[in-house]
């Protein structure tokens, strides 16, 4: 990946200076979930084991990552569900990225009001 935030700090720190985070690029992976032999509707797909977890990796300043799940409290998102795909924006507005998790199952909205250490 070849990319560098540019944010176009000023002295006066426009409310919009504040908003890029770290401006360091962190990865969010979608995970499956347990499948039984026999399928039953509404399907229940154990998700409990850590195995199943989605994941949220925040990049550190030395290019390494920091599998942050637990501490964003998406330790257990998505439930039941199978995890297919993952869209972010800020979707209530608050500055901070938000999760979309398309899922066999019920999708899901995480909204991610957390330190801006971990955005």
């Amino acid at each position: 990946m070849d990319f560098i935030l540019q944010n176009s700090p000023t002295r006066k720190k426009f409310l919009i200076e504040t908003m890029p985070g770290d401006g360091l690029l962190d990865i969010f992976f979608v995970n499956g979930g347990a499948i039984t032999e026999k399928l039953h509707v509404p399907e229940n797909f154990d998700r409990s084991n850590p195995r199943y977890w989605n994941r949220l990796y925040r990049q550190n300043r030395d290019g390494s990552f920091t599998d942050v799940t637990e501490t964003a409290g998406l330790a257990h998102a998505g439930s039941a569900n199978y995890g297919m795909a993952v869209a972010v924006g800020d979707y209530d507005n608050d500055g901070y990225p938000d999760l979309f998790v398309a899922s066999y199952g019920k999708s899901s909205i995480t909204t991610m009001a957390m330190a801006p250490s971990l955005t």
